[in-house]
């Protein structure tokens, strides 16, 4: 887990590096519109959008492991509330003791 958040800081330390070190003015053009800002902006926009875009894909296989693990806890509830039902459930017996051996 620190090896991630490490990669994570790692990663936003250059981003930003690299941003500061590319702040000259430029255009942006997009589907007709056309518009000057700093490339500092625009790198930080593209990177956010990026990420959003991860978030947002990542969302569906979360909320299918979030899905499974509920059916897991139900079928595991259902298991042990039946076997507390069942005659057979229990701590195991205790092995009997041998009986003594017959001295002749």
């Amino acid at each position: 887990m620190r090896a991630i958040l490490f990669l994570i800081v790692l990663i936003l330390g250059l981003v930003a590096l690299f941003t500061f070190q590319n702040s000259a003015p430029v255009e942006v053009r997009f589907f007709g519109f056309a518009w000057a800002a700093q490339l500092l902006g625009v790198i930080a926009a593209a990177f956010a959008a990026g990420a959003v875009a991860g978030f947002l894909a990542g969302i569906p296989a979360s909320m299918r492991k979030a899905r499974r693990v509920r059916e897991l806890e139900r079928e595991l509830e259902r298991a042990t509330a039946g076997a507390a039902k069942s005659p057979f459930a229990g701590p195991p017996e205790a092995s009997p003791e041998k009986p003594p051996a017959s001295q002749s």
